[in-house]
């Protein structure tokens, strides 16, 4: 059963943990042994100088500098922009860093790769498993844009935390795999570890004993550095953005172990399908495609991004669900001869996309509004907004319509619910005659008579309707 997350801060601050668990759905088949993966680190041979920031507060806030740069859980690259944004929070007032890192604008990520990277398909491959499994994330190659992420030679494997403006780095040494590399790119897109979510505690347990000197904020979920951020999903232990169980081990001995002291085994291959879901939070947020209007047949809408968990599918009282599967859903009206609003629905593990439908007709017109302009030589006229309209069908007697543009005749058809009406010169007014249509049908006219008070000495005048 999944677990209801506590939502804490806003959408514009994107330092998400992974989700759902590898265990009951997976894009990876079998874990890796973790005795055979390291862990990502910035500089291996270096634990640099802890700086301890907040040192006042409930939860101090502890980081590393390393050859004049800030890291935090080993690889992602701290900006002292926000180290400063660290400094200064304040342990009551979590949720207002709504700045701290920054997603990129429409999923759009550009960047380019230094020429003496050795082995680039690393990057051009992780690229694009990440283009195949989060379809809104496009990475293009950098031409002039400022804000870019360059791949180079680095010590070891590192990120920065999110865009953070202008060019950012993701460090790659030798023998950092296409795994990693897709892992470095999770943190330049906002990710955390999963092991920092604030939640943890409900599947994992910290031998913080057994933990290397100096490795203790590796550790540390956000909440406890003063980071806002939100969980997404159950705890994801197939996560490629997780530490495995020996990861920055003192002893030999486990640093993380499940609930029942068992330890387990992590993945560098690929993205796990709660990674796709967490990054599909952040940038994707799939679309339901499909009529707007339900009649008397079934109607099947469909989402137009792949999902890896099959959504739990909804629909209001006034539908029925016929069939569904991982991408789309067959409904149908329990009254297609209603005139109402209807809705569906698809959840998956917390991503909600919902359509808003019109079962039957169009509601028909009941009133409208006039305008003069000009005495009686123009005049507007609209119709109240009504549901479940997709054309309108206007008729003018006494005069022609010129906004939307008929070419000089007395009718028009179209989406526009204003018209404008030059009226025939004289005392007697003119009509007016609406009605409302979709793909279900047509409502009868709603017929309106407009005066117009025009005179042969001139000054027009208007009556309103």
């Amino acid at each position: 059963m999944l677990r209801k997350k506590l939502l804490l801060g806003t959408f514009a601050l994107l330092l998400l943990s992974c989700s759902k668990d590898l265990d009951e759905v997976s894009t990876t088949e079998n874990y890796e042994n973790t005795s055979t993966i390291t862990a990502e680190l910035a500089y291996p041979d270096d634990i640099g100088e802890t700086i301890i920031l907040n040192s006042k507060s409930q939860n101090p806030i502890t980081i590393s500098y390393i050859n004049n740069e800030y890291v935090w859980g080993g690889d992602m690259i701290l900006t002292p922009k926000q180290v400063e944004k660290l400094r200064t929070s304040d342990d009551s007032k979590r949720t207002g860093l709504s700045n701290y890192a920054d997603k990129w604008p429409n999923g759009q990520v550009f960047f380019t790769i230094a020429s003496n990277l050795p082995n680039q398909a690393r990057v051009t491959d992780a690229i694009a498993h990440w283009e195949a499994n989060v379809p809104s994330l496009q990475f293009t190659q950098r031409t002039n844009q400022s804000n870019y992420i360059e791949f180079v030679v680095g010590r070891g494997c590192s990120s920065s935390l999110g865009m953070i403006g202008g060019r950012q780095r993701i460090n790659l040494a030798a023998g950092c795999s296409t795994g990693n590399t897709i892992h470095e790119i999770g943190h330049a897109l906002g990710l955390f570890h999963e092991q920092q979510r604030a939640d943890r505690n409900d599947d994992i347990i910290i031998n913080w004993n057994n933990i290397e000197s100096g490795r203790d904020q590796n550790f540390e979920t956000y909440v406890d550095r003063g980071m806002n951020g939100f969980e997404f999903g159950p705890f994801d232990f197939g996560s490629i953005m997780m530490y495995g169980s020996f990861f920055f081990s003192d002893n030999g001995l486990p640093t993380i172990t499940r609930l029942d002291g068992s330890t387990f085994n992590i993945q560098r291959t690929a993205l796990s399908n709660g990674d796709i879901e967490a990054a599909s939070f952040m940038y994707d947020r799939p679309n339901i495609n499909g009529a707007n209007t339900i009649c008397s047949s079934n109607q099947t809408y469909t989402l137009d991004t792949f999902v890896p968990t099959p959504p739990v599918w909804t629909v209001s009282n006034n539908l029925q669900i016929i069939s569904s599967n991982n991408t789309s859903i067959t409904v149908s009206a329990i009254n297609p001869n209603s005139s109402q609003s209807g809705w569906i629905r698809s959840n998956m593990n917390g991503l909600i996309t919902t359509k808003n439908v019109w079962i039957g007709n169009p509601e028909t017109p009941t009133r409208l509004l006039h305008v003069t302009r000009f005495g009686c030589t123009m005049g507007e006229i609209s119709v109240d907004a009504f549901s479940g309209v997709e054309t309108y069908d206007w008729q003018v007697s006494g005069g022609t319509i010129v906004i939307p543009n008929t070419g000089g005749s007395n009718t028009y058809s179209g989406t526009s619910s204003t018209i404008f009406v030059d009226p025939i010169d004289g005392p007697y007014g003119f009509t007016v005659k609406v009605r409302t249509r979709n793909a279900c049908g047509v409502t009868s006219y709603y017929t309106k008579h407009i005066p117009t008070d025009c005179n042969p000495n001139g000054g027009g005048g208007q009556t309103p309707l």
